[in-house]
């Protein structure tokens, strides 16, 4: 026999050791990923609820100054901070379905592609 066939012959015995180490560091990795992605996720969510906290006080300080009977400029003013927060709300309803689908693509979808391939 060659020297070269008995190193592959070797060699087969030894791959199945080596690949378990190869395959224990990609699940380690992988691991890693989700994690440092799941601390990800949640700090969007926290801060998007902060945020929809301070929208929510903002309202209910408005509903309690708003007295039975109104002016036009205070029925102006009223109607301005309503359009004001209902803006801002919109805005932050597009920002959170963006990142959702974001979510959805760049994070779950590489996962579900991923266990497709087996």
């Amino acid at each position: 026999m060659l020297d070269s066939d008995i190193q592959l012959n070797c060699r087969v015995f030894v791959w199945p050791r080596d690949m378990e180490v190869v395959i224990e560091l990609a699940i380690q990795r992988l691991s890693m990923k989700r994690d440092q992605a799941d601390a990800f996720v949640k700090n969007k969510r926290v801060l998007f609820d902060s945020k929809l906290k301070k929208h929510e006080k903002v309202l209910v300080v408005f509903k309690k100054r708003d007295p039975p009977i109104l002016t036009m400029d205070e029925m102006q003013d009223a109607v301005d901070t309503i359009e004001n927060i209902v803006a801002r709300l919109e805005v932050k309803y597009i920002y959170m379905f963006q990142f959702n689908k974001w979510v959805l693509y760049n994070i779950l979808g590489r996962q579900s592609r991923s266990g497709t391939n087996k």
